[in-house]
C-alpha cells in the first residue's frame, strides 16, 4: 500500500542536501510559471505501518513540472536509487525531510518540510508472538536484520501451515507463507524452516512440504510472497538451511537432504541447491550413495567456501571451493550422535562454529579441522529428530551459544579463563524448538515455543 503525505512544518535539517539526478518528474499542478509556485508531494512506498528508528524508508518525490527537489534531512542518511529517495532513519523520536526547489523554478518557493514520528525497536517485542487458540506452535527460525528488527517463521501445528511474523515497532504482524489450500499448497512438515533477511529487507525462507518438496519462499519489501519448488525428491524430515554466497554475486544457496533411487532402494544424500539464471541446480555434497547421509547444517564463508555438516551414526563434514569442488573432509567427531538432528552454524573469517545439542564444534581453518567443547550436560530429551535445540553465533571472534536444558532456555558466553558464563532466559520452554540470533549491539535473542505459544526473547 502507498501513502501520500503532505505536511508543511518548520525544522532544522542536519544532513547534507542531495539533489535529485536529472530525470522527469510528475507534475502536481498545471499552469504557467507566473501562475504556479513550486510544490512537492512525498509518497511513501511499500508500507503503511509505523516508521522505525534505524530502518530504511523509500519515497517518491512528486514535484511541479520544472522543479527539481533538493533534499536534506534532520538526521540519518539520504541516497537516490533511480527515482526513489532512500532514507536510513535516525535514532530520534521525530525526523524531518526538507525539499528545496532546484531546476527551472529555483527560488520561486520556500522549502517544504515533512515531519515524521519515529518509534524504537526495543524490549517491547519480548513476550508472546502468537497464541494458537485451537492448537500449538511448532518449530521456528529467527533472523534479526541489519536494523535490529526481528523476523520469525514458524509452523502452526493444528493446520500444518507456515507463517511469518515481524515486529513493526509496536506489535507483531503475521502473514501466511504456505500450507494446505484449494488447488494450491500442501501441509508443512513439523521440522524447523530456515530464513534469512537480506540487506534490502527481502525475506528468504527454505522449508519442506509434506509431499517431499523442498520449497523456497520469497517476500519482497512490498510484502508480496512468491513460492518455488526447489526439488521434488527431498527427504523432508530433517534440517534445512538457506544462505547467500558472497563470492557468487550473493546467489541463494539451500542445503537439504534429497532422495536417490537405485536398484529399488532409496538413499539419502546431503545436497545443496543454488539459483542461477532463474532456475535451481541441485548438487550432492557427498558423492557416494549410502543408506543414509542426513544433511545437518551449512555455512558459506566469505570466499565462497561452503561447509556442509552431515551424519549417519556420527558427524562428518564436506567442503566446496572454487578450485577443488567438493571435498569430503570426513569424520569430525562422535559428538554429533543423533544423525537426524540439525545443527546451527556461523562463521567469522576462517572461524566456523557448529552447535549440536550439548556440544560446540569449532574450526579455525575454514572447516578443515575441528575441536569440540562441552557446553552443558547430556540429556536424552534433547535428541528429537529434526529439532534444533541449540544455536550459535560468533561475536568478536568468540562463540555465543543458546541451548535448551530440559525446559530451560540458557545462553553461554566465553568468560574468565575461557570458561562458560551462563545466563537463564526462560524456565518454561517447550524443549524441542529454538531459533537464535544476536543483534548489532550484541544483545541475544531467541524464538521458542512455550505452552504451545510462540515467544520471542
Amino acid at each position: 500500500m502507498r501513502n501520500i503525505s503532505f505536511v508543511l512544518l518548520l525544522a532544522a535539517c542536519g544532513v547534507e542536501s542531495t539533489q535529485q539526478p536529472d530525470r522527469l518528474v510528475r507534475p502536481t499542478h498545471e499552469g504557467g510559471m507566473e501562475e504556479v509556485l513550486a510544490s512537492f508531494e512525498l509518497e511513501r512506498l511499500a508500507s503503511d505501518g509505523p516508521m522505525v528508528q534505524g530502518t530504511e524508508e523509500r519515497f517518491l518525490v512528486h514535484a511541479t513540472e520544472g522543479a527539481r527537489p533538493i533534499v536534506s534531512a534532520s538526521g540519518g542518511e539520504l541516497t537516490w536509487e533511480g527515482d526513489e529517495l532512500v532514507w536510513r532513519l535516525p535514532e530520534a523520536d521525530r525526523a524531518t525531510l526538507s525539499l528545496s526547489v532546484g531546476g527551472d523554478l529555483a527560488g520561486t518557493s520556500e522549502p517544504s518540510e515533512f515531519s515524521f514520528m519515529l518509534i524504537a525497536v526495543d524490549a517491547d517485542a519480548t513476550g508472546v508472538v502468537f497464541e494458537d487458540e485451537v492448537g500449538s506452535v511448532g518449530d521456528c527460525a529467527l533472523d534479526v536484520d541489519s536494523s535490529d528488527v526481528p523476523h520469525i517463521v514458524y509452523r502452526e501445528n493444528e493446520h500444518e501451515q507456515l507463517w511469518y511474523a515481524y515486529w513493526d515497532g509496536t506489535e507483531w504482524l503475521h502473514e501466511l507463507v504456505d500450507g494446505p489450500g484449494f488447488n494450491t499448497g500442501d501441509f508443512i512438515v513439523p521440522y524447523e524452516p530456515a530464513m534469512l533477511v537480506d540487506d534490502n529487507g527481502v525475506v528468504h525462507v527454505a522449508y519442506y512440504r509434506d509431499g517431499g518438496e523442498l520449497m523456497y519462499a520469497k517476500r519482497t519489501v512490498a510484502g508480496v510472497w512468491s513460492l518455488e519448488v526447489v526439488d521434488d525428491d527431498a527427504y523432508g524430515a530433517y534440517g534445512v538451511a538457506i544462505q547467500r554466497d558472497p563470492d557468487n554475486n550473493d546467489r541463494l544457496t539451500i542445503g537439504a537432504t534429497v532422495w536417490h533411487w537405485l536398484n529399488g532402494y532409496s538413499y539419502y544424500v546431503p545436497a545443496v541447491a543454488y539459483k542461477s539464471a532463474g532456475s535451481w541446480t541441485v548438487e550432492n555434497a557427498y558423492g557416494t550413495l549410502s543408506n543414509y547421509r542426513i544433511f545437518r547444517g551449512m555455512e558459506i564463508l566469505d570466499d565462497g567456501t561452503t561447509v556442509v555438516a552431515y551424519g549417519d551414526d556420527y558427524g562428518y563434514a564436506a567442503t566446496w571451493d572454487a578450485t577443488n569442488g567438493w571435498s569430503d573432509d570426513g569424520y569430525i567427531g562422535s559428538n554429533l550422535t543423533n544423525q537426524y538432528q540439525p545443527v546451527d552454524m556461523d562463521h567469522s573469517g576462517d572461524n566456523v562454529a557448529m552447535m549440536h545439542a550439548d556440544y560446540l564444534l569449532w574450526s579455525d581453518d575454514a572447516g578443515v579441522t575441528w575441536t569440540s567443547s562441552r557446553v552443558h550436560p547430556f540429556q536424552d530429551t534433547l535428541y528429537n529428530a529434526g529439532q534444533q535445540v541449540a544455536g550459535v553465533r560468533i561475536v568478536d571472534d568468540l562463540p555465543v551459544v543458546a541451548f535448551l536444558d530440559d525446559n530451560t532456555l540458557e545462553f553461554a558466553t566465553v568468560g574468565d579463563r575461557d570458561y562458560w558464563d551462563y545466563s537463564i532466559a526462560d524456565t518454561e520452554v517447550d524443549y524441542d524448538v529454538l531459533g537464535f540470533d544476536v543483534d548489532s549491539t550484541g544483545e541475544l535473542h531467541a524464538c521458542y515455543a512455550k505452552a504451545g505459544e510462540l515467544w520471542f526473547y
